[in-house]
């Protein structure tokens, strides 16, 4: 009868929830079937009534339990109920709701459920947070918390609180439904991954635990903390490594810093550059952040380099790329200093301020320039036969003496300048090369890397419409080539490179004057004339300046145009002058041989009928060292001729074509090549002296020197092109 009336009175207002049988106004009625007595207290007492009946002694008890049947056991839901009570309470202490939550679990362990309540209990744990950590006040799903000590993340990772985890019956219980030993390294990858915000101190160092966590395990993650704990993806970031020397710095460069608490070693690891990459990057035009030669190049530009063995060869390549750049002044300068290396844009850029050869030329590059260095042997000037340098290999023949060419030029006249490193050994710049738009900011706190350009030296400041190369001298054998001459050889050769510049400016079209210097030492920062040489056009200035512009116009394949006029080439001090009359011829009437026809009409060659002739003018004294140029000596083709005892008093130039080292004229007659070389001696060349005969019988040359302007050829003896 009992069991059918809710006559048990419980106060939920009453700070004990076990309390003795209580009768007031605020009292509930419950039906005795809904009681439980204090022996299942932690079970149940946050959805069903508890009665603490200990009072009543044995007796009584026991006829209140056969009574009101308050000694039953739970069922698995009722337990499960009382857990998420439990979690919610906020008035208990967490260390109690802990004491109760092992008491939940042991009785779970050691009830057989039926598979519908396993069910039941692998959503509460998987869905709701009803398991205690270590941390205070904080429940968990079973995914967030581990057995074992590994890193952990508030708000998202926990440790399971140790009394849970002592409790073999309660952890053998919970691994049947999912509880870890440890997190998985993809969770901690996940978790970074998805982290905005890290929301405190605490935050930051269990977030630092968990990365160095990953990186002992060498796994990557591509977001990290910045300066304001906001995560943010690592191209993004770069380490605060290096003191600018403005204030403004930073908020000109636009840099935003990797967060301190990650250290250098830690943050590098995953990839955050350095603040000094970060401002390289950040001034990298788009276009060419990948700036390197677009070849698997180490083994041909190590062929090149051998090709160009002598040093001397390398200034007369350079001298012809200012040419065909429209320079009209070059400058070599022997830089000896031992700079400094503090304030470098990186650590490895070190090895661009070492000694090295300066060459200074007053054109600037041009975008297709910038393209066409980066490949190897195809150059923007391939297509051009204007420029003198259509049949070598240009720039790279830097390659002899250095690994890493830099320069400083000003593309297009637009912006402060450009900065532009090649590296195809990747030891410099991972991606072999780069190239910078230059800002004050940039100059102004790294003055090691662009102070070594002599921007401050009147007249050779690169960043303003002109270029000056830095070629660091090679300090030991590398797999382009072996180590470059000691400062003292390249000294002794520019000695020697000085002796025949007069004649190097002979037939160059825009180049006027050639100049070399030194820098001795540190307490110099003006570099110290040793040589310099100007040519001037002194009879028929407007006629020349009229045939060089018809020159730049397109010829049809029979046009003949011709001229002859006389230069002074002359000394810094003016002491030593000489005067040569030039006769230029262009085209011929002369059919071209078939094999050259083919090859013109097909593309393969772009040729153009050009040559000229010198002869020293002024003196009666005959010129008889006999010379071959192509608009600079060709060395070997010089020997042949004098090895042949082939008596010219006329330097001889031509458009011939060379191999890649631009010391050897091409010579099979049978092969294109040396078809069209012989053809451009015997017609173009021959012409171009018949003018210059026929120019000093005109002007009533005295008979002696007119023979003296004539070749003497012993009996059946020709110019012809041998090896």
């Amino acid at each position: 009868m009992l069991q059918a009336v809710n006559f048990c009175p419980y106060n939920y207002d009453l700070p004990n929830t076990c309390k003795n049988w209580v009768y007031d106004d605020n009292a509930e009625r419950f039906f005795p079937k809904e009681v439980f007595s204090a022996e299942v207290k932690e079970l149940v007492q946050y959805i069903h009534p508890v009665y603490d009946f200990k009072q009543l002694g044995a007796n009584r008890r026991s006829f209140v339990d056969q009574t009101m049947q308050l000694y039953k056991r739970p069922t698995v839901t009722d337990v499960l109920s009382n857990l998420q009570g439990m979690v919610a309470d906020t008035s208990k202490r967490y260390e109690t709701k802990v004491a109760d939550q092992v008491a939940i679990f042991e009785f779970l362990a050691s009830h057989s459920s039926t598979q519908e309540e396993e069910s039941e209990i692998r959503k509460i744990l998987e869905e709701t947070y009803v398991l205690a950590s270590e941390t205070a006040n904080q429940f968990c799903t079973i995914g967030q918390v581990c057995i074992d000590n590994c890193p952990v993340l508030d708000g998202i990772l926990y440790k399971l609180n140790v009394f849970m985890a002592r409790n073999r019956k309660i952890s053998t219980f919970l691994r049947n439904f999912g509880l870890q030993n440890v997190f998985g390294d993809h969770m901690y990858c996940n978790i970074v991954e998805e982290l905005d915000m890290v929301s405190s101190d605490k935050h930051m160092n269990q977030l630092r635990r968990i990365l160095e966590y990953l990186r002992d395990r060498s796994i990557k993650v591509s977001k990290l903390p910045d300066e304001k704990k906001k995560m943010r993806q690592i191209m993004d970031l770069c380490l605060n490594d290096f003191e600018l020397t403005s204030s403004q710095s930073s908020k000109s460069f636009k840099l935003t810093y990797c967060h301190s608490t990650l250290s250098h070693d830690l943050a590098r690891y995953f990839g955050v550059r350095t603040k000094r990459s970060m401002i390289v990057s950040l001034n990298s035009d788009p276009m060419f952040e990948n700036f390197f030669q677009q070849e698997d190049i180490s083994k041909r530009l190590s062929r090149i380099a051998k090709s160009y063995s002598n040093p001397m060869d390398v200034f007369k390549e350079l001298i012809q790329n200012a040419d065909d750049a429209s320079a009209t002044e070059i400058h070599f300068i022997l830089d000896r200093r031992v700079l400094s290396k503090k304030r470098v844009v990186d650590d490895k850029w070190e090895k661009l301020v070492e000694p090295a050869l300066l060459v200074f030329n007053n054109a600037h590059f041009t975008s297709s320039d910038i393209k066409g260095i980066q490949a190897l042997g195809a150059g923007s000037k391939g297509d051009n036969v204007q420029k003198i340098g259509q049949f070598g290999v240009g720039f790279n023949c830097v390659y002899s003496i250095t690994d890493t060419p830099c320069f400083l030029t000003q593309v297009d006249k637009k912006g402060n300048g450009n900065f532009c490193v090649l590296d195809p050994t990747f030891q410099v710049i991972a991606g072999g090369g780069t190239k910078l738009n230059i800002e004050e900011n940039l100059l102004f706190n790294f003055p090691d890397t662009f102070g070594c350009f002599l921007r401050e030296v009147k007249g050779l400041d690169a960043t303003r419409g002109k270029t000056m190369f830095r070629l660091p001298l090679r300090q030991k054998d590398t797999k382009l080539g072996p180590k470059a001459p000691t400062l003292q050889q390249l000294r002794d050769m520019l000695n020697d490179f000085v002796l025949k510049l007069p004649e190097y400016l002979l037939f160059l079209r825009h180049i006027e004057q050639i100049k070399v210097s030194e820098i001795k030492s540190n307490l110099e920062s003006v570099p110290k004339l040793i040589a310099s040489f100007s040519k001037t056009v002194v009879s028929n200035k407007n006629q020349y300046e009229a045939y060089i512009r018809r020159q730049l116009q397109s010829l049809s394949k029979t046009d003949e145009d011709s001229l002859v006029y006389e230069v002074q080439i002359t000394s810094e001090n003016g002491k030593n002058k000489r005067n040569w009359l030039i006769s230029d011829f262009i085209g011929c009437d002369k059919p071209l041989p078939n094999m050259i026809v083919n090859a013109r009409d097909s593309g393969d060659i772009k040729v153009k009928k050009h040559a000229a002739v010198a002869l020293p003018s002024g003196s009666l004294e005959r010129h008889n060292v006999p010379a071959i140029f192509c608009y600079l000596p060709i060395e070997e083709a010089s020997a042949n001729l004098r090895k042949e005892n082939i008596d010219i008093p006329v330097v001889i130039n031509g458009q011939f074509f060379l191999d890649e080292s631009r010391r050897i004229i091409s010579v099979a007659n049978q092969e294109m090549k040396g078809c069209w070389n012989q053809y451009i001696l015997e017609n173009v060349v021959g012409r171009a002296y018949a003018k210059m005969v026929d120019h000093l019988k005109e002007n009533n040359l005295s008979f002696h020197a007119y023979l003296e302007s004539l070749p003497k050829f012993k009996p059946c003896q020709r110019i012809q092109f041998s090896m």
